[in-house]
């Protein structure tokens, strides 16, 4: 169930690249609200790990959401924003919001399918099914938004990166990867 909680609270970080990618705000922007909400998320960071009492009830609100590790060091969401960050100041708009979605919904679909009807084990215990999952359901989805290479490419990369980086760290590398990805195909190819 707690797996299973983690991955829709994945999906909601669809919303940056919703509201970033249908050109509501500017990079600036966007920039500006991810920066305000790692502040926030640090700041309540700071007052989990100073004070035991508010650790004891941060864990006991957030324990559906967290991995045992996160119980005791830095929440996964902190590394979710930082990669956001890091998508929407290097990459290119539709580059950016790609990268992001195939964090929200590609780790999403690998946990799942992996969970669900994952057999072959591949590596960390993560299945070739999941894997698989991932990287097909970022190909589809960004292959609407950006040339099919460039599709091809971020995805790869992007479950690639979520195959070989262990847990929390994911959420940073996957959108820097998956954009490194498509960016690195449209300039060789020269779609853009």
């Amino acid at each position: 169930m707690a797996k299973y909680a983690r991955k829709l609270w994945h999906l909601l970080g669809l919303v940056t690249p919703l509201i970033y990618g249908l050109e509501w705000i500017s990079r600036e922007t966007a920039l500006f609200w991810i920066t305000l909400a790692f502040m926030m998320l640090m700041v309540g960071e700071a007052i989990r790990f100073a004070h035991p009492r508010a650790q004891e009830g941060y864990n006991h609100v957030f324990s559906i959401l967290m991995r045992d590790i996160e119980k005791v060091s830095i929440n996964a969401s902190v590394y979710f924003i930082v990669g956001n960050f890091l998508a929407v100041l290097l990459f290119p708009r539709e580059v950016a919001c790609l990268a992001i979605a195939f964090l929200a919904v590609g780790d999403t679909t690998a946990g799942i399918v992996g969970g669900a009807v994952g057999r072959i084990k591949i590596f960390r215990g993560k299945t070739l099914e999941g894997t698989a999952a991932f990287a097909l359901v970022c190909f589809l989805i960004a292959v609407w938004f950006v040339p099919w290479p460039a599709a091809l490419a971020g995805a790869l990369l992007a479950a690639t990166t979520e195959l070989l980086v262990s847990g929390l760290y994911d959420n940073l590398t996957i959108p820097v990867a998956a954009g490194i990805g498509m960016s690195g195909a449209i300039y060789l190819l020269g779609f853009i």
